[in-house]
């Protein structure tokens, strides 16, 4: 019924793309809405073999099964599924390694979101050209068409994000290994 009431979606939305009039009388609506679901039906009865394939590959796990899931496990797994199961919470390890860094090391993360972000390279495009705006065509001219200090400002941005960056990266590279 869901998908009968998709496909008369999609049969509305088909007449649109082909550039039709949409119908003005009930038989129209109808047949449109028919065609549509058609559509639907017979995309969803093509993809029904795949969802038996993916059904047959993962199994339908009765109680019988799942008892034989649960002995292949580790003893690893094993502990987790009885700390889960006795209700025990287990300690987030991502939670865990965030409250261990410092203040530089957070300070490190947030210039490296900030420094990767679009609203970081549309502000920095708007500096830059607001600076040779102002310096070429406005008659501040305390840093002429070469804008050599701009060139100075940019290396400096640089040469200082850079490690910045990569410090947070190493920390983020240690927070995945462990």
């Amino acid at each position: 019924m869901i998908l009968g009431l998709l496909g008369s979606i999609v049969g509305a939305w088909l007449l649109y793309v082909l550039g039709a009039a949409p119908p003005h009388d009930v038989v129209r609506h109808v047949v449109t809405s028919a065609l549509g679901a058609l559509l639907v039906l017979g995309l969803a009865r093509r993809l029904r073999p795949v969802a038996r394939q993916t059904r047959g590959t993962m199994g339908n796990i009765g109680a019988v099964d799942l008892e034989t899931q649960i002995r292949r496990l580790s003893e690893f797994e094993r502990r987790v599924m009885a700390r889960i199961v006795g209700g025990q919470k287990i300690r987030d390890p991502n939670a865990a390694f965030d409250e261990q860094i410092t203040f530089g090391q957070r300070v490190a993360d947030r210039v490296a979101t900030f420094g990767g972000s679009w609203t970081f390279i549309g502000l920095f495009l708007l500096f830059m050209f607001a600076w040779m705006l102002l310096n070429s065509e406005l008659g501040g001219h305390f840093d002429p068409y070469p804008f050599i200090l701009l060139n100075l400002i940019l290396s400096c941005l640089a040469a200082l994000q850079a490690p910045v960056i990569m410090m947070s990266q190493n920390r983020q590279a240690l927070k995945g290994s462990t």
